[in-house]
């Protein structure tokens, strides 16, 4: 079935710009949160760590160029998810 976007929603926007989206599980989130806190110490909000799992499977397809700059922004903390994330942390 073919949808018609809502106009000025993201993915009204998405289509008018040529843009594609990638689809995330919830693991993969927690994963990129993780990483980010591992690797940098920052925490990251769940809606981050979505887009930044995102990015992170688009550029391990191979869909950006060495030169290319990506930009992920982190729009809130994990203060809210905290306590998962730390669950999560030694499930892994």
């Amino acid at each position: 079935m073919k949808v018609r976007p809502t106009p000025g929603t993201t993915i009204d926007a998405v289509r008018r710009s040529g843009g594609s989206g990638v689809a995330v599980s919830d693991g993969e989130a927690v994963d990129a949160a993780l990483a980010m806190a591992r690797k940098d110490g920052l925490e990251m909000c769940v809606t981050a760590a979505v887009a930044l799992a995102g990015a992170t499977k688009r550029a391990e397809a191979g869909a950006y160029d060495s030169d290319d700059t990506v930009v992920v922004t982190n729009c809130g903390t994990g203060v809210k998810t905290s306590g998962r994330l730390g669950e999560a942390a030694r499930d892994r």
